[in-house]
């Protein structure tokens, strides 16, 4: 899976969130709004491919949580992603 080329990780005062571009201009019309862990997976993840399981480790090493709990957030932040239409499959 990869983030679109054109979504940006933007922080504006303590608040990470995720835009559109647009030609040269930031689209703030549509905004997804990030919580800390959600925006260093994604600046992990900036012009690469991911795994959920990759996600997980990047998890379980920066937080300490276990496994299970590491790949029940990646998973979830994966779907809300693909539902907001930001993460491209590699298929």
């Amino acid at each position: 899976m990869n983030i679109k080329k054109n979504i940006h990780l933007r922080k504006i005062g303590d608040e990470h969130i995720m835009v559109t571009q647009t030609g040269e201009k930031l689209n703030y019309s549509r905004v997804i709004s990030l919580n800390e862990s959600a925006a260093y997976l994604v600046e992990q993840s900036a012009n690469n491919a991911f795994t959920i399981t990759q996600w997980a480790t990047l998890l379980m090493n920066k937080y300490g949580i276990d496994h299970k709990q590491a790949y029940l957030d990646a998973q979830a932040l994966i779907d809300a992603l693909k539902d907001a239409g930001v993460i491209e499959n590699d298929e």
